[in-house]
This record gives structure tokens, C-alpha cells and sequence, in this order.
């Protein structure tokens, strides 16, 4: 069961329960993480009604039968480990649900706990930058760091740097994060829309360069216009800063969930690779929606190969 001896179990945060019928009952109300449990008798309705209630309890005390009705829901995901205190700074909101994602049983302490260690930089200007850095602080990212312009990587090497640009991504300036073995996440703003992605992890899957040369095979103008439009940017870096308050909100909202959860499997086993991974999700105006392009690596580029990227070079024996 969930958690060790004498630990005390109880429903997981954020989780509905309705009665469905006189011995029925619904955990949850998505189809993803619901569970209706049927056939209960009273003794299983009154510990049901207290968990409901946010009192946890210890298995050990409870008779048989309430020993097996927790081991069924706990086998159906809705139990959490209950910790004695929580932490005044932690985001209860963000530890609930994310463990409920995640499968943690815990309530999401060791993921917190593992975020308060972590460092994302954040590169750029404007309103989405705001968002990301304000949302990745609330989720408990440790140290979120507003860097403009290309920093140096010192000593204290980021965790995933984050690259805000409008128009398009400066696939150049990314070399010195591949070398180093940094994942970054490029977030492209343009007029009506905000490209996110693809999360790079160097010597695994494509780098901006890859876009670039397979954009170039479509359309062989493309690296003249990309020197064009970094030029003029260079040269007045503020007049690209036009954003919509709601496109940027939701490129940022879509920007920091990528973080996450590569962040997240850093720590947990059973994460899997976030959207972003090897792809862009690009959202546009006026729906809102975000559709996912796949890229692979170009073979031309040759990233995979470097050196000096340990993943590469891992790949490569």
C-alpha cells in the first residue's frame, strides 16, 4: 500500500467525491483519474465519508475490511501518503495535482523538494517572459533568472534555460548550450502566433540548427530571411517586442508545463518526455489551439555527433 508502515493514507488533494448511489461511490471526475467503487457496505461508506472529509487514516488500526477497501483504491491511484506538516512557501496546488499526474504517492513533497533545487534561466524580454518566470516561482522552481541578451555559462550552470525571441530563433546563439550539454527550450514569438519548442537535449533528438536546415530544404530562401530579420532585431531590439496579452499568457502557460515536466522526470521514474520534445506546438490566433509539428534531427547538421555533448558522445560508441 502506499507509503510505509504507520504512515497515515488519505484521498489524494483536489480529488471530487460524489455518491453515485446508496453503495456507490465516484472518486474523481475525469475519466483519466476517476474510479467508481461499487457494492460498499456501511463500514466501507462511513471510512469512505471520512476520507472524503480530509481525514486521513493508518491502515494498521482498521479492521480487515477496511485494510482491503484502502489496497482498492490505493491499486486505483486516488490514495496519497499524508506528510505530518507542510512547508509554508510550498504551492499545496501545484504538489496535489502534479503528484496525481505523476502517480506519486507522496502528495508531491519529493517533487517540490526536488524543484526547490533546480535553476532556470529565462532569456528574453516582454510580457511572456513575465509569465514564464512568474509561473515557473509559483510551481516551485528554486532559482528562475531573468537573463538579457546572450549570458555566459559560469560555475553555476542552469538546469534548462528558456529562449524567448520574436520573429525567429537565433539557432547560432544556441551553440554554447549545446557544447555544454545545457537543455534549452526555445519559445519563438511572431505576429499571430507563439511557436514553443522543441526542448533541446543536446546529442538527443533535433537543435535549432536542425530546424533551420529543414526549413531551408522547403523554402531556400530561409537563411537569408532568418540573417535579415536577426539583423534588424540587433539593431532595434525593443520594436519586436509586440505581444498579445492572451497569446502570450498561453505560449508561457504551454512553455512552463514543458519545463516541468522535463524537469519533473529528472527526478521521478515513469515521467514521460514532455510534447515539446523533438517538436514544436505552435499556437495561433484566433482559436487558441495548439498543434504539434514533429522534427527530426536534419542529417546535415550533425549535432548528434559533437564532441563535446557527453550524450552524443554515448550514442555514438
Amino acid at each position: 500500500m502506499t507509503g510505509t508502515t504507520g504512515a497515515r493514507v488519505g484521498l489524494r488533494r483536489g480529488l471530487a467525491c460524489t455518491w453515485v448511489g446508496p453503495e456507490a461511490v465516484q472518486i474523481g471526475l475525469s475519466g483519466r483519474f476517476g474510479v467508481q467503487v461499487h457494492g460498499l457496505a456501511a463500514a466501507d461508506a462511513r471510512l469512505i465519508s471520512r476520507l472524503a472529509k480530509a481525514r486521513p487514516v493508518r491502515p494498521q488500526r482498521l479492521e480487515p475490511q477496511g485494510r482491503r477497501l484502502l489496497q482498492l483504491l490505493d491499486r486505483a491511484g486516488v490514495l496519497e501518503r499524508v506528510e505530518n506538516g507542510t512547508a509554508a512557501a510550498e504551492p499545496v496546488g501545484d504538489a496535489a495535482v502534479w503528484s496525481l499526474v505523476h502517480g506519486s504517492p507522496d502528495g508531491g513533497h519529493r517533487l517540490l523538494a526536488h524543484r526547490a533545487g533546480l535553476r532556470v534561466e529565462v532569456r528574453g524580454r516582454g510580457q511572456l517572459v513575465d509569465d514564464v518566470l512568474r509561473t515557473l516561482s509559483g510551481a516551485g522552481i528554486g532559482t528562475v533568472e531573468r537573463v538579457r541578451g546572450r549570458a555566459h555559462l559560469g560555475l553555476n550552470r542552469p538546469d534548462l534555460v528558456v529562449l524567448v525571441e520574436p520573429g525567429v530563433a537565433d539557432a547560432p546563439a544556441t551553440d554554447v548550450l549545446v557544447s555544454a550539454d545545457v537543455a534549452h527550450l526555445s519559445v519563438v514569438v511572431r505576429e499571430a502566433e507563439v511557436l514553443v519548442g522543441p526542448l533541446v537535449v543536446p546529442g538527443d533528438g533535433p537543435c535549432l540548427r536542425c530546424l533551420d536546415l529543414h526549413r531551408t530544404d522547403r523554402d531556400g530562401v530561409w537563411p537569408r530571411t532568418v540573417e535579415q530579420l536577426l539583423a534588424e532585431r540587433s539593431r532595434r531590439p525593443a520594436a519586436w517586442c509586440v505581444e498579445e496579452t492572451a497569446l502570450s499568457t498561453l505560449g508561457a502557460g504551454l512553455a512552463a508545463v514543458q519545463v516541468l515536466t522535463f524537469l519533473d522526470g529528472r527526478a521521478l521514474d515513469g515521467v514521460g518526455p514532455p510534447a515539446a520534445r523533438g517538436a514544436t506546438l505552435e499556437v495561433t490566433l484566433p482559436d487558441g489551439l495548439a498543434a504539434r509539428r514533429p522534427w527530426g534531427v536534419h542529417p546535415r547538421c550533425g549535432c548528434t555527433r559533437l564532441p563535446g555533448v557527453p550524450g552524443a558522445r554515448a550514442r555514438a560508441e
